[in-house]
C-alpha cells in the first residue's frame, strides 16, 4: 500500500510546487508589465531571489532616475542579477554603461566582452562594443592617438569627441575596434554603412577597413566601393575593386553559383573616376571590366573593344580603324555609363534605336523632336580619353526629317575638365539624306578626356517648338596630326 502511495505524493509535491512557481512568475510578470516603483521591484526581489529580472530592473531605475541616481547601487544589481543569468547579454551591457559612466573603462570593456561572449551573434552588442573603444580611445589606446578631434554618434545617437590616430601600422586596439565592427556587419550587412562611417571618422586606415571590415560578398563589394568611391578614398576603393576582379569576374566563379561581376555593375564606379579627374585609372578599370566579363563575347563588331590610347585595331569593321568611340554604331545595348554612350530621353525628346532605317549598320539611333516644347537637349554623349597636343577629327553619317525651328541639333567636342574649350558641327535643320557632319578638335596641352555630346540648344525665336527626326547610322573620331 505504502509503495503504492509514495508515486503519487511525490507527484502531488511537484505539481504543487511547479504550480507556485508559475503563479510566482506570472505575478512577477504581471507586476513587471505595470511598471512597479522601486519598493516593490525591492519587495519583488525579496520574494524572487532566483530571478534575473527584478535586479536588472532594480540597476536600470538607479542607473537612469533623476531623482534617486545611484551608480553604485546600479552596479550592485547588475552583479545580482547576473549571478543568477550570466547569459543575459543585455544586462551585462547596461553594466558596461554604468562602469563607463564612472570612468572605471577597464571593467566597462570587461563587460562588454562578457556580454559578446553571452551573444556572440548579437550584431547589438558587437556593435555596442566598437563604440565603446571609440569613446574611451584616449584611455584604452593613448600612444595611437593625435592631437586632431573628430565628432562621431555612438549607438543611442549621441556624441562624443575622440581622437584621430595618424597614419601608421594597426595597433592592438584598432584591430579589436575593427573586429567588432566586421562581427557587426557579417551579422547584418545592413550595418555596412554605419560601420563605415563610424571607420573613417574615427580615422582609420581606410584602406585596411575596405580589406578587413567589408564582407566578401558581390553586393558588399559593389557597395563599399561606391561607398569610397564617393567619399574620394580612391586607395579604399581601389582595395574593393581588386577584390571584385579577383574574387567576382566570371572565370574565377566558374564552378561557383554565386553571382558574378557584370559589365553593367563596373559603370558606377567608372563614372566616379572620370568625374573625379582620374582618366587613366577610369581606363584601365574600363579595360580590366570589358576584359574580365567577356562583355564583347559573340558582339556583331569586336572592333568595339579597343583600349581608346592605343589605337590598335583589333578586328571586325574596316571603318573602325583608329576609331577611339565605343559601340560607334550603336550595335549593342548602352551601357549609360563609363566609356559608352549615354543616353537620355527628356519631355518632348525620344531617343531609341531604329532598325528600319540605316545606311549601312542594320540599324541606327533615332532621336524624335515632338514637337511639345523649346528644348535644350543634350541627352547623347560619350567621354573620350586622349593624348594631350594631338588634333582630332570627328565625322558622323546622318539623315533627317522634317526638322523644325532656328536651332538644329548638333554635335559638339569638348574639354570635359574645361567645357570653354569646344567645336562645334554644323546644324541639321529640315530633309536630308544621309550625309557626313565634320568637326576637328585640337585638344589643348592638359586635355586628357574629350566629350563628344549631341546639341540642340534652345531657340531664342517665338516660333521655337523643335519637331522632327535625327538619324545616326555611325560616328567616328580620329587622331589625325599633332595640334597646330
Amino acid at each position: 500500500m505504502i509503495s503504492r502511495i509514495g508515486p503519487f505524493v511525490i507527484a502531488l509535491i511537484l505539481a504543487l510546487s511547479l504550480g507556485y512557481f508559475s503563479i510566482q512568475r506570472f505575478a512577477l510578470e504581471t507586476l513587471l508589465d505595470k511598471n512597479p516603483s522601486p519598493d516593490q521591484l525591492l519587495a519583488m526581489d525579496q520574494l524572487t531571489r532566483t530571478n534575473s529580472i527584478v535586479p536588472a530592473d532594480l540597476g536600470r531605475f538607479f542607473q537612469y532616475s533623476t531623482e534617486a541616481f545611484d551608480l553604485d547601487r546600479a552596479t550592485g544589481y547588475y552583479l545580482a542579477s547576473l549571478s543568477r543569468d550570466p547569459y543575459d547579454a543585455g544586462v551585462w551591457v547596461d553594466l558596461s554603461r554604468a562602469y563607463d559612466s564612472q570612468g572605471k573603462v577597464d571593467q566597462a570593456r570587461l563587460a562588454l566582452k562578457n556580454a559578446t561572449l553571452a551573444a556572440p551573434s548579437s550584431t547589438a552588442v558587437h556593435w555596442a562594443y566598437a563604440n565603446f573603444l571609440i569613446r574611451n580611445r584616449s584611455l584604452l589606446d593613448p600612444q595611437g592617438s593625435a592631437a586632431a578631434q573628430t565628432r562621431l554618434g555612438d549607438e543611442e545617437g549621441t556624441t562624443q569627441n575622440v581622437d584621430v590616430p595618424g597614419n601608421r601600422s594597426p595597433s592592438t586596439f584598432q584591430q579589436e575596434f575593427l573586429s567588432e565592427l566586421k562581427r557587426s556587419v557579417d551579422l547584418n550587412s545592413t550595418m555596412l554603412n554605419a560601420a563605415l562611417d563610424l571607420s573613417i571618422h574615427a580615422g582609420m586606415d581606410t584602406p585596411r577597413v575596405a580589406g578587413l571590415v567589408v564582407p566578401m560578398k558581390l553586393d558588399d563589394q559593389l557597395w563599399a566601393l561606391g561607398y569610397f568611391a564617393q567619399k574620394r578614398e580612391w586607395e579604399a576603393a581601389s582595395v574593393a575593386w581588386n577584390n571584385l576582379v579577383s574574387h567576382f569576374a566570371p572565370d574565377a566563379l566558374a564552378n561557383s553559383r554565386r553571382p558574378a561581376l557584370t559589365m553593367e555593375k563596373t559603370v558606377p564606379y567608372i563614372n566616379m573616376l572620370i568625374a573625379a579627374g582620374r582618366v587613366d585609372e577610369a581606363t584601365e578599370a574600363w579595360n580590366t571590366g570589358l576584359r574580365l566579363t567577356h562583355y564583347l563575347e559573340g558582339s556583331a563588331s569586336r572592333a568595339e573593344m579597343r583600349n581608346p590610347l592605343s589605337l590598335a585595331e583589333i578586328g571586325g569593321d574596316p571603318d573602325s580603324l583608329n576609331n577611339l568611340l565605343f559601340n560607334y554604331a550603336f550595335q549593342r545595348p548602352t551601357l549609360n555609363g563609363g566609356f559608352d554612350w549615354v543616353v537620355q530621353s527628356i519631355s518632348g525628346v525620344t531617343v531609341q534605336i531604329d532598325r528600319q532605317v540605316f545606311l549601312k549598320n542594320h540599324r541606327s539611333l533615332l532621336i524624335d523632336f515632338l514637337g511639345k516644347g523649346n528644348v535644350d537637349y543634350a541627352g547623347l554623349v560619350q567621354y573620350v580619353p586622349v593624348r594631350p597636343d594631338q588634333q582630332y577629327e570627328f565625322v558622323a553619317l546622318v539623315k533627317s526629317e522634317g526638322l523644325t525651328t532656328d536651332e538644329g541639333p548638333r554635335f559638339e567636342l569638348y574639354d570635359y575638365a574645361k567645357p570653354a574649350l569646344m567645336v562645334q558641327s554644323p546644324q541639321v535643320l529640315g530633309d536630308h539624306d544621309w550625309f557626313e557632319l565634320r568637326a576637328t578638335m585640337d585638344a589643348g596641352p592638359d586635355t586628357h578626356l574629350l566629350a563628344v555630346r549631341l546639341r540642340r540648344a534652345a531657340s531664342q525665336k517665338f516660333d521655337n517648338l523643335i519637331q522632327g527626326r535625327l538619324w545616326i547610322d555611325h560616328v567616328e573620331l580620329r587622331a589625325v596630326s599633332p595640334a597646330g
